[in-house]
């Protein structure tokens, strides 16, 4: 299931998959028994997230802190899809 999405500029598709599969390179060899499905899509992520996470088993987001205090919250897509989502969500940082 593809979600409804934004339409991508000249190449941006290309070069959005590209970098996909290049910085999840490591983590796919590493657990290459593991059933993922990714996938590089404009649009709203919080939007994107929960439309996905209602069709999937657990939904990962990033937090990023920058400094002790940042690191105590959430960024407004992490805190939208774990409130939000209808499926497990991980929030990784």
């Amino acid at each position: 299931m593809r979600p409804t999405a934004a339409r991508w500029t000249a190449g941006g598709a290309e070069q959005a998959e590209r970098l996909l599969a290049e910085t999840t390179e490591a983590v796919r060899a590493d657990f290459d028994t593991v059933d993922l499905t990714m996938m590089a899509v404009a649009g709203a992520a919080d939007r994107l997230l929960l439309d996905l996470g209602a069709v999937s088993s657990l939904v990962v987001v990033g937090s990023r802190g920058r400094d002790a205090f940042a690191e105590m919250l959430l960024g407004s897509v992490a805190q939208e899809v774990l409130h939000r989502a209808e499926c497990p969500v991980a929030v990784v940082r």
